[in-house]
């Protein structure tokens, strides 16, 4: 018995820790995907396309101008923990997909919130590009799992829809 009670003290800190690891990654995560969808609403009617010419452009607006961002993202001990187990059995990671989404949805926020500080309404040619940052390091014997994103684009001010172009739509 005195073996049953010495086993589970051993692990009852243990199992502390991860549910603490649980619950404050998670709220962690829930309050930026919180955040996103409110500065989402704030800057919506920007225009965002990867298309590589002006959409309406307007002839006597600024002259255009490029926009870069860059957001790095880190996972935390118990989301890497359990990345690696699920990665020794083979799978896709699931819990390292909302890192992506964050990152993505971050990086296009930004330049987004650079565009209305400096008045434009729309960007076009919108890139981005991912890089893995973090990993294995050998001397330390841990893995940490980090993001970084680049997003780029070119911020103008569009015109409206000419009257003629708006009734053939209609």
């Amino acid at each position: 018995m005195e073996a049953l009670f010495g086993l589970a003290f051993a692990f009852l800190p243990a199992l502390f820790l991860l549910g603490l690891g649980t619950f404050v990654g998670r709220s962690i995560e829930r309050k930026h995907f919180s955040d996103l969808k409110r500065r989402e609403a704030a800057v919506s009617h920007i225009l965002a396309t990867q298309m590589k010419t002006f959409h309406q452009p307007k002839s006597k607006a600024p002259p255009s101008m490029m926009l870069v961002s860059e957001v790095v993202i880190s996972s935390d001990y118990l989301k890497s923990f359990l990345g690696a187990i699920q990665n020794f059995f083979g799978g896709e990671i699931y819990g390292f997909q909302t890192l992506l989404e964050r990152a993505r949805r971050e990086a296009l926020l930004r330049i987004k919130e650079q565009a209305l500080e400096r008045g434009y309404d729309a960007i076009c040619c919108v890139r981005l590009n991912t890089a893995e940052i973090g990993g294995h390091d050998p001397a330390r014997k841990k893995t940490i799992v980090m993001v970084s994103l680049l997003a780029s684009g070119t911020a103008y001010r569009r015109g409206s829809v000419e009257p003629v172009l708006a009734e053939a739509i209609t």
